[in-house]
């Protein structure tokens, strides 16, 4: 359903009671400016107190400050990384279950993680500085916190034009941030430029007047005990095309396969919009050039997933040009023409179109319910504006629960949802208000869900009211008007019926007993944590050892108690610490002599050398075993480059503690 910011009342009695309304069709462009130039390597200043660990700083790569400005930011907060001692465990629901009723959900970080934001150090504010290559125009500057961490008290937005001193552009305080209560667009904060100042009124826009800027600040004042997290600063050019529109669009259910039920059924929607762009001496609408294009305010730009923001007028007063905007969705720019004659037609998708962009992150996961796989998987990449519709009970009788499931790195993050929504017959589709809405079999087909007065209202269900002829509303007293202008009943006979795909098996009946020409070997992938120090420059980056060798040191990091593997299965191959290649020819075993009980130390580069030294060892499973030394064959192997590389040790991990949650 369309959802009207304002005057929802006043537009609903205007179509039911008036036979006669002056409508007109509007669209404002809106352009994140951090995608359309490119940042230095020192762009982004960070002066805020950073956390640091024994002389390291994790949080800059589990938290790192450039994520900021970063494309398909999070419509809003929710989805949090845990920090020891910044959660409670009774805060941490069972993330594998059908209904999630936390406000955000909590991942453990990781520097591969997909989607990131910064955070800075306990009890510390935050002084982040962005600076651009070129003069921006800006109307808008949108700021998003993490709030599931916190909700700053005070924050403060400043900018600066060339190399001039920082003007405060805006203060605010909590009551400017979104809550929870706002869903999808939680600790989310915009500011608007008036032509002269700057509001959090969006009524106030001045899509006509634009502040240039060459620098963003934000300072954020700290909270004692908690964590600030900063999910997007970005200064954004609102245009409006209104008058230039001659026609517009909509196709819902535009990806629809055209299947015969409804259920599993995933669509996005798409639009089409035409520009009046003849009969300019020169073009208003010009394509914008990321590498050398300097921002007119006289330019409309084609610049791919820019925002369309797309609504009706509707003129409630006969003699006045002041209008309510019903809002027809949100949509981002695909592609475009231009005719020899200045005509222009514009393509855009919904919000489905940065799952249809984005490849599946690497994703495993176990006994997870088919929405908790798919919620975990829009998290992952930042997609939070989604919603679940599922019956009032915990379980429902179509979901399945697959023991193992894991993303292919070959398909995107839309194919891999109408899979899953596929095969447990749950519907997707965008709305209106660019919230990605599941529906799963049992809610589609539910008996709660009739339309009655009380259960439209224990059920937020709208129940429509239609009418041939005029009568009075007893609650407004004004005449609704007829609305139904025709009525046609037609039955379909084969509704019941479903499509069934399947592959034919084939087989054969050739015999043959030839052997394969060339078999390859089992390899093996394992990981462990680095212990000796390597500098950048010997030939082997360690020193000699007594027997004239060079070894590195490399233990398991054990996860499970299940887990004792206490070295690599492969006795030579390659290592990778950061970014050298090590070649190693062997691992060095300790054993103790079943007829002396001296202590040997011997390198096994076969299996048949365990069998052989295991022999002359004493029956005990501590009597033989890895050293953990892996002798080096040679560095910077496959054309890669020698590097310093720090070893584990035991102040590296002194300050980590665990944490352990059971469900």
């Amino acid at each position: 359903m369309i959802t009207l910011p304002t005057n929802d009342t006043l537009v609903k009695n205007l179509f039911k009671s008036e036979s006669s309304i002056r409508t007109g069709v509007g669209c404002t462009i809106e352009y994140n400016l951090n995608s359309m130039v490119n940042f230095a390597t020192n762009a982004i200043t960070n002066s805020s107190a950073e956390y640091t660990s024994n002389g390291r700083s994790p949080f800059k790569k589990l938290f790192p400050v450039d994520a900021i400005v970063r494309q398909n930011r999070p419509l809003g907060a929710g989805i949090k990384y845990y920090i020891h001692g910044d959660i409670a465990a009774a805060s941490l629901p069972d993330p594998k279950t059908l209904i999630f009723d936390k406000q955000f959900r909590t991942y453990i970080p990781s520097e591969d993680t997909y989607y990131k934001y910064w955070v800075s150090k306990k009890s510390e504010g935050a002084d982040i500085a962005i600076k651009y290559p070129k003069t921006l125009l800006v109307n808008k500057i949108t700021i998003k916190f993490e709030i599931s961490h916190c909700t700053p008290a005070a924050f403060q937005v400043f900018g600066r034009n060339g190399n001039g001193s920082f003007v405060s552009l805006k203060s605010g305080n909590s009551t400017n941030i979104k809550s929870f209560t706002d869903k999808y667009e939680a600790g989310q904060v915009n500011i608007y430029y008036t032509g002269s100042s700057w509001s959090f009124n969006e009524s106030e826009l001045n899509t006509s007047s634009y502040q240039s800027l060459t620098d963003v600040k934000l300072v954020v004042n700290a909270v004692s005990d908690k964590y600030i997290s900063i999910i997007e600063i970005s200064p954004k050019m609102v245009k409006d095309i209104s008058e230039d529109i001659v026609n517009f669009s909509i196709k819902k259910e535009s990806s629809s396969t055209g299947d015969l039920l409804p259920v599993g059924n995933v669509s996005s929607n798409s639009m089409s919009l035409s520009i009046n762009g003849y009969g300019e001496s020169t073009p208003t609408y010009i394509i914008y050039d990321k590498t050398n294009g300097s921002f007119a305010s006289d330019k409309k730009y084609f610049y791919k997933n820019s925002q369309l923001n797309l609504f009706i007028k509707v003129f409630p007063y006969p003699d006045s040009e002041e209008y309510i905007k019903v809002p027809q969705g949100v949509f981002f720019m695909q592609d475009w023409s231009v005719s020899e004659f200045g005509e222009i037609d514009i393509n855009a998708l919904d919000g489905c179109k940065i799952l249809m962009d984005t490849m599946c992150p690497d994703v495993l996961l176990k006994n997870y319910s088919v929405p908790a796989i798919i919620r975990v998987l829009l998290d992952t990449i930042g997609f939070t504006n989604y919603k679940f519709n599922t019956t009032s009970l915990a379980t429902e009788n179509g979901i399945v629960t697959p023991k193992y499931w894991w993303t292919e790195d070959v398909k995107t993050v839309w194919e891999a949802i109408q899979e899953l929504c596929r095969d447990i017959q749950m519907t997707a589709v965008m709305d209106d208000n660019n919230v990605l809405q599941f529906y799963t079999r049992d809610y589609f087909y539910g008996k709660q869900r009739e339309v009655t007065a009380q259960g439209a209202a224990a059920n937020n269900i709208i129940s429509w009211a239609f009418n041939n002829e005029p009568f009075i509303d007893s609650s407004t007293n004004l005449i609704n008007q007829a609305n139904i202008m025709d009525l046609n009943k037609e039955a379909l006979p084969a509704a019941n019926k479903v499509k069934v795909l399947w592959s034919a098996a084939t087989t054969s009946n050739y015999l043959g007993d030839s052997t394969p020409l060339w078999k390859s070997e089992t390899t093996f992938l394992g990981a462990l944590a680095l212990y000796s120090n390597i500098d950048a420059v010997s030939e082997y980056g360690v020193p000699v050892d007594s027997n004239g060798k060079y070894y590195l040191v490399l233990k398991p990091n054990h996860v499970s108690y299940y887990d004792n593997t206490q070295a690599l299965l492969s006795y030579n191959g390659y290592l990778l610490i950061d970014s050298e290649v090590f070649e190693y020819d062997a691992i060095e075993f300790i054993y103790e002599g079943v007829d002396d009980g001296k202590v040997y130390r011997q390198d096994v580069q076969t299996p048949n050398d365990i069998y052989k030294y295991r022999t002359l060892a004493k029956v005990s499973s501590k009597s033989f075993r890895p050293s953990y030394r892996y002798r080096i064959k040679s560095r910077a192997a496959l054309n890669t480059k020698k590097a310093a590389h720090k070893g584990l040790s035991a102040d590296y991990v002194s300050d980590w503690k665990s944490f352990g949650v059971n469900w």
